[in-house]
């Protein structure tokens, strides 16, 4: 008799707790059908904490590309946490939009038509590539566009992209750099077509350019030659934009030689939003 009552009350005692439970919840999903890629793109969307309280404040926006769940929370988690009290409110509050891939990522990642090759040799058969531009015209015409319509959001917008979206990222930097106010650039494939945005490069491209721009870079010495040349090339690409006369004083180039490509991301976040967005106490 005993035995049942300590189980009648353990099943009551959980049953409290589930009553009192509450779902953590960070976002929401939308989907955009979007004419220019004649597709429909998911988007992830994170509001801050005082998003509700403050009808009539408006806020800046961070994008971030490869924007799945794990990213998302990832990158959601960070940004709040530094804009919060008990980390002195290093950076402003933001609104989050995760972009997660349709299809082919390396597609719209790419800036040109060209095989994957270092020093002649394949490195990976991508398929269709070189829509980077389609992407740009997206994000520009339609993305940026439901986004006014929908939420309370200002002209301050971030991308972050890493690999191919950092290459991505890189590439809408010199092409229509006043499409955003701040880049966060992670170890982006500067090996693309053969130092794609090296050759690309112009100061011409980032004359009256105010973008700030953020550059974080691996070490990846252990995949030999071709890691070692993505980071001299990318540390020459990096330096280039850091010395453009528009740029110098708004642009942080930093290496992490204990990290990887795969292990670069947290913290080329932590360090590259509290250098694009350090709020002043």
């Amino acid at each position: 008799m005993r035995q049942l009552n300590f189980f009648s009350l353990l099943v009551l005692f959980f049953n409290c707790l589930s009553a009192n439970a509450n779902n953590i919840e960070i976002g929401q999903t939308y989907h955009l059908d979007s004419k220019v890629l004649k597709q429909t793109r998911p988007l992830s969307v994170y509001l801050p904490p005082s998003y509700h309280k403050n009808p009539k404040q408006t806020y800046p926006v961070i994008y971030a590309l490869d924007g799945d769940q794990t990213r998302f929370k990832g990158l959601v988690g960070m940004a709040e946490s530094l804009s919060s009290h008990n980390l002195e409110q290093q950076i402003n509050e933001h609104i989050i939009v995760a972009l997660p891939n349709v299809g082919s990522r390396e597609q719209y990642f790419t800036p040109s038509n060209a095989e994957f090759t270092f020093d002649g040799k394949l490195l990976d058969d991508l398929g269709k590539v070189g829509d980077a531009n389609k992407l740009i015209s997206f994000i520009n015409e339609e993305l940026f566009t439901y986004m006014g319509n929908n939420f309370r959001v200002n002209k301050q917008r971030t991308l972050i992209g890493e690999s191919f979206a950092g290459l991505f990222t890189a590439h809408v930097l010199l092409s229509q750099p006043e499409l955003f106010t701040h880049y966060l650039i992670t170890d982006a494939t500067y090996i693309w077509h053969d130092n794609y945005l090296n050759r690309m490069y112009s100061e011409n491209s980032l004359k009256n350019t105010r973008a700030k721009v953020y550059f974080a870079l691996a070490n990846n010495s252990h995949l030999g030659k071709i890691g070692k040349t993505n980071y001299q090339w990318g540390l020459t690409f990096a330096n280039k934009v850091k010395n453009t006369d528009s740029l110098n004083n708004d642009v942080k180039v930093q290496y992490f030689e204990q990290e990887r490509h795969g292990t670069v991301g947290m913290l080329a976040w932590y360090h590259g939003l509290r250098f694009l967005h350090h709020k002043s106490n």
